[in-house]
């Protein structure tokens, strides 16, 4: 993002950083894969990305009207292609070169020289479409055309890069591989107390809520900036943040902007890989972020995986994806991300409170019918006058009902019933005992 800012004419970051260089005037475009893209429809979301951003160009001359028309031919190629995805990479990747070239000669009247697109979430595509290998056609198309104002920038989840040099080995060449490594505590201290310096009016964070807040960030940034901004919209005083704001801040993250985001991410692992973050959430522990013994793990998690092997190589692929760590030469597991871990406990105590409600909804109507039943049998026996019933006012009526169930409970005068001794995590996801 400090990048894009750059190339758009914001200098203060090479100011601070001591640089002193100029880039050409260049659009910059922001784009959010899913599982869903095709290649055409990633081409064809660039292209109207580029559209939607040249409406807030400068009105010169005719450059709206001059871009729509220069890219009405590429974009309707691609959404026929679209449809019926009979394009080749290769000839993806020359239409979407062809609408950049178009858009680019157009923006130039503006004083615009450049294009720079940033593809976030990587990670999310599907490994069919090999996107490594359509990027290196890409590169190739551009150098060949004399594009090199044409620029991409790339970010995505840990393992992504090796991901997409197996489909490409050449991938490694094309790019310039940054990792963006966690922020320590003393940085992360330093934002938050920068945001609470800064805010108008000014407020003091209390040392729990602090500690809560930078413990559950894992050293990622925008999860200390999510935290911290809905701890802050739930402050009481607007003075000080305290711990109980923090705790309502996560309640509504992990209801809503977290919440279906890490159900697909779990809905999407294995069986053996769900069973182990499963069973890593139930680990009980004082300490955020939790460290939890892999020996703990193998005895927890023995009478679902009873395989030394198998839980191995679980935790090994959660590792590659980044959401497992191992600490202390490997004795110890720990969430990548805390706040997963704290949102899969949090889910496990949902489903047993729903499990319970939903017992307990069982109990009450199994038992008011086995009384309703009894108090027929006595109606009709004769030992309970219905004419009697009947000349009472609503609220004795009720009364003497209540009376009799209570009775007939006492009494022992229930259906038998079994109970339940599984939870479902949802659909096609595994079941625990109690």
């Amino acid at each position: 993002s400090q990048l894009q800012r750059v190339l758009d004419g914001d200098n203060t970051l090479l100011k601070r950083c001591g640089i002193e260089t100029d880039f050409p005037k260049t659009l910059c475009l922001f784009y959010a894969c899913d599982a869903k893209n095709t290649l055409e429809q990633l081409a064809l979301d660039i292209l109207y990305k580029l559209e939607e951003k040249s409406l807030h160009l400068p009105k010169v001359a005719d450059v709206n009207s001059s871009l729509e028309i220069n890219l009405g031919v590429v974009k309707a190629s691609l959404e026929a292609a679209v449809k019926s995805g009979t394009r080749s990479p290769a000839t993806v990747a020359s239409q979407l070169i062809a609408g950049l070239d178009s858009a680019l000669r157009v923006f130039s009247k503006v004083g615009i020289h450049g294009i720079n697109i940033m593809l976030d979430e990587l990670d999310q595509l599907a490994p069919e479409i090999n996107f490594g290998h359509f990027m290196k056609i890409v590169h190739e198309t551009l150098t060949n055309k004399k594009l090199r104002s044409i620029t991409f920038i790339f970010a995505g989840q840990q393992g992504v890069y090796t991901r997409l040099i197996r489909d490409d080995p050449s991938f490694e060449r094309i790019v310039r591989h940054i990792p963006l490594s966690i922020l320590d505590a003393d940085a992360l201290n330093y934002v938050l107390q920068y945001a609470a310096n800064k805010a108008a009016p000014p407020f003091r964070i209390a040392g729990q809520a602090k500690a809560l807040i930078l413990s559950l960030s894992s050293g990622y940034p925008y999860i200390l900036h999510l935290l911290g901004d809905a701890s802050f919209w739930e402050m009481e005083n607007e003075t000080i943040l305290n711990q109980k704001d923090v705790l309502s801040g996560i309640e509504s993250i992990l209801q809503s902007d977290k919440r279906e985001k890490y159900l697909a991410l779990f809905k999407e692992l294995p069986k053996n890989e769900r069973i182990v973050i499963m069973t890593l959430s139930e680990y009980v522990t004082g300490n955020i972020p939790a460290e939890i013994p892999y020996t703990w793990l193998a005895e927890k998690i023995g009478d679902q995986i009873d395989n030394a092997d198998l839980i191995d190589a679980a935790i090994d692929s959660l590792v590659q994806k980044g959401l497992l760590v191992l600490k202390k030469e490997k004795t110890h597991c720990m969430f990548a991300e805390e706040l997963f871990r704290v949102f899969m406990t949090l889910i496990q105590m949902e489903q047993r409170e729903l499990r319970l409600r939903r017992v307990e909804k069982e109990r009450k109507e199994r038992l008011t019918k086995a009384q309703e039943v009894e108090i027929m049998k006595a109606i009709r026996y004769g030992d309970i006058d219905p004419e009697g019933l009947k000349r009472l006012s609503d609220a004795e009526r009720r009364e003497v009902i209540t009376e009799i169930r209570r009775y007939f409970v006492g009494a022992g005068y229930t259906t038998s019933w079994e109970e339940d001794e599984f939870i479902e995590y949802g659909e096609n996801l595994p079941v625990y005992r109690e």
